[in-house]
């Protein structure tokens, strides 16, 4: 069977198409079938989500079960999909749909997907994989009553090809909002195959395709002329460091997507994964206050290096201080120190903004440090002991001993004697 043609050769029953539940699925390109483990567990959470959705939309338990993909997140999703997505304006022929309720593979194509950027996947596979830009339009999908009839075909063909029965035909097909005159078939029953959708060379002088005729003669493909898409070789290259996790290819995608997608971790592209959590124990409040303090002493040595590495005199100046090569002893006067040059020096070397921050930083540091002393002596003043007493060990002279004295010794002294 011819692989530049989609396999369109088909025979249709009349099964009524019934209303399925979504189940998210990686489709297999090459470069995703590493993240097959992931099908399973997403597509459990999925198809539980929207059976509640659908049953049980107005009861508010077992919301852990749904901390993503919410009953009423899904059901506007859907609301939204009917909304922007007219259905054809003629009859729709046998074994495809525009009833998007029934679309197993909206949530899959269109919804974020559970991988690094979290990009829906028609954007990965149309805009990315087969490098083409626009954001897509689905016109109809082939419903389960949909068949692909191999097997004369390839029995013809004397071909053993593990997978020759009947199975359900997975496709649909799709136009550009930017371009509403281009046409396309995405095959995903295997690894996605994507097809523009013509009129045949004799028939395309006579008259243009329209979307209505399009969905008129899905009926008889045989009418149809489909010219199969190669996949771009710098997009399969991106789609390679979006799932290394590479974050430097993000500005890049902008020639793609005409966006640039946000950073994601991983606890946010996982449905089952827990949110971070802030936790109320002391210790816990320590750690993160010494990690708020670290990260503030972090933030005042990049500015330090940041303003020595734009300013010389500054990076000097900084080292003989280090190095205790000012004499402490004659400090500098506020008459000797000419605030408005050192401000136009630091606007002159383009570092007004840098030295602002440092300076918020350390007024915030000098706020946290007062606070802090605030604390210690209001621990101080409730505690049962006092300073410290030093006494000499009387069989030891060189060596000392020290106590604690109560309050009512700190009071009364000769009581204690």
């Amino acid at each position: 069977m011819d692989k530049n043609k989609p396999k369109l050769s088909f025979a249709t029953s009349d099964i009524a198409c019934t209303r399925p539940v979504p189940c998210f699925r990686l489709l297999a390109l090459p470069q995703i079938s590493t993240l097959a483990a992931a099908q399973l567990s997403v597509g459990a959470v999925l198809a539980s989500q929207h059976k509640r959705a659908q049953e049980e939309v107005q009861e508010e338990e077992d919301k852990e079960e749904m901390d993503i993909y919410t009953a009423r997140t899904i059901l506007s999703i859907l609301d939204r999909a009917k909304e922007v997505w007219p259905i054809p304006k003629v009859p729709v022929p046998p074994g495809w749909s525009a009833d998007w309720d029934c679309w197993d593979m909206l949530l899959s194509l269109y919804w974020t997907s559970p991988s690094y950027l979290m990009l829906p996947q028609i954007e990965t596979i149309f805009n990315i994989y087969f490098g083409i830009k626009g954001e897509t339009r689905p016109i109809v999908f082939s419903t389960p009553d949909l068949e692909i009839n191999q097997n004369a075909a390839e029995e013809k063909e004397g071909e053993e090809e593990e997978g020759t029965e009947n199975r359900a035909y997975k496709a649909f097909v799709f136009t550009v909002v930017e371009r509403p005159d281009e046409y396309y078939l995405l095959e995903y029953h295997n690894a996605p195959a994507l097809f523009k959708i013509s009129l045949p060379g004799s028939s395309s002088q006579q008259q243009r395709l329209t979307e209505s005729s399009l969905v008129e003669l899905l009926a008889t493909p045989n009418e149809l002329a489909f010219e199969r898409i190669e996949p771009s070789p710098e997009g399969s290259a991106a789609l390679d460091r979006i799932l290394s996790r590479d974050s430097t290819v993000r500005p890049e995608l902008e020639q793609f997507l005409g966006y640039v997608p946000e950073h994601t971790e991983s606890w946010e592209e996982d449905p089952q994964a827990p949110y971070p959590e802030e936790s109320t124990e002391s210790t816990e409040e320590s750690d993160s206050s010494v990690s708020t303090e670290d990260r503030q002493v972090s933030k005042i040595q990049r500015a330090m290096k940041e303003i020595e590495a734009r300013s010389p005199e500054f990076r000097e100046a900084s080292e003989a201080w280090d190095k205790g090569m000012l004499d402490s002893s004659s400090p500098l006067s506020d008459q000797e120190v000419d605030s408005q040059s050192l401000e136009d020096s630091f606007n002159t070397i383009g570092l007004k903004d840098e030295v602002a921050e440092l300076e918020s930083m350390m007024d915030n540091a000098e706020g946290e440090i007062k606070k802090m002393d605030e604390s210690l002596q209001k621990s101080a003043s409730n505690s049962d002991t006092g300073s410290l007493k030093v006494e000499v060990d009387e069989e030891d002279e060189g060596h000392v001993r020290l106590s604690v004295p109560v309050r009512d010794e700190q009071k009364n002294p000769k009581r204690s004697k």
